[in-house]
């Protein structure tokens, strides 16, 4: 038996494929419509946006949108999926949360987590290390059960660190960084360094925290010092080192003396 046409159009209108043209209000998609005949204006249409608990998207403007029109009414429409031009291609079973801005998170098939945020930062995530390409800001105490690798504490490469002597010594330099500095001081004609005489105050690239200042261990390195070298160290505020002389007298006049102060930890 023939279906008629009004038939036809009725069913149809329980399921329909529209395009998104903008927002009626919050969760509801505003969406180019359709004649209900020829000589018929074309219709706007609303419908809410269903979606599971705990995900919330909203597609851009041209994506085609799935409804689903409840108990047959044209009025009571829900919109249930979207297709949209650009989405991204993944392999056979990895999964894909993503964004048109270029954000991304991939469960894929290599049992790995990707974070992409979309300028450059990628996270990796394996069962046995977690690669960062970005600098990571912890705001809370970071608790590590085993070793930790690094290759400075808060700076970078080596370079000239702000020193100022004291004592009657002359520094040459500070060069280092936040995990260890060479300090290389001379003492002039006439001048006598006695044991617990602080010889320099060097600053370093960037304060540490309040209350995470680090402790020193200074040691001679390199130099004709005349007599046992012994050295120390402890931090002036948070951006600051003062070095000490704890050795016997030193006389000069000697050039060329040089002592490492490392950096370890928080005291």
């Amino acid at each position: 038996m023939a279906v008629s046409q009004e038939i036809k159009t009725y069913c149809a209108r329980f399921v329909r494929k529209l395009i998104l043209r903008g927002r009626a209000a919050v969760g509801y998609f505003s969406m180019e419509g359709y004649a209900s005949a020829p000589d018929e204006p074309q219709q706007s249409i609303v419908a809410k946006r269903a979606q599971h608990y705990g995900l919330t998207t909203e597609p851009p403007e041209g994506a085609e949108v799935i409804t689903l029109a409840i108990n047959g009414g044209a009025s009571n429409r829900v919109a249930i999926a979207e297709t949209v031009v650009g989405e991204p291609e993944i392999e056979e079973k990895e999964v894909l949360l993503w964004a048109d801005y270029g954000q991304r998170v991939l469960l894929d098939k290599n049992l790995q987590i990707r974070l992409d945020n979309g300028n450059g930062g990628t996270l990796v995530m394996n069962a046995e290390s977690t690669n960062i390409t970005q600098d990571a800001a912890v705001a809370r105490d970071l608790q590590v059960n085993r070793d930790t690798k690094v290759d400075h504490l808060l700076g970078g490469a080596d370079a000239v660190m702000l020193t100022v002597p004291s004592g009657g010594v002359v520094v040459a330099s500070a060069l280092g960084n936040d995990l260890a500095f060479d300090l290389t001081f001379a003492v002039p004609n006439s001048v006598t360094i006695t044991p617990g005489t602080m010889i320099a105050t060097v600053t370093f690239s960037r304060a540490f925290a309040v209350g995470k200042a680090p402790r020193f261990v200074a040691s001679p390195k390199s130099g004709a010092f005349g007599v046992a070298a012994s050295f120390g160290a402890t931090v002036n505020g948070v951006t600051a080192c003062d070095v000490y002389w704890h050795g016997m007298p030193l006389t000069g006049p000697l050039a060329d003396l040089v002592c490492t102060v490392a950096v370890f930890g928080k005291r």
